[in-house]
């Protein structure tokens, strides 16, 4: 929860350091979580998650009024 200019303070590095490191760590996460499940368990887009939200989007868009 800390902003990178904290996260800089606290470990007495750079911000481009935090950058960094904050990118390599989130590569190396990817990596382990694709090594437990496969691109199309974890990229997949799930409908029945989504319908409800169409709805009500769609609901919303159809009592639009300009």
């Amino acid at each position: 929860g800390f902003s990178v200019r904290e996260t800089a303070e606290a470990l007495e590095i750079s911000e481009a350091n935090v950058k960094t490191r904050t990118s390599r760590a989130k590569a190396l996460l990817r990596l382990e979580v694709e090594k437990s499940y496969n691109k199309t368990e974890l990229f997949e887009f799930n409908r029945v998650y989504c319908d409800g939200m169409v709805e009500r989007v769609m609901k919303a868009i159809g009592e639009f009024k300009i």
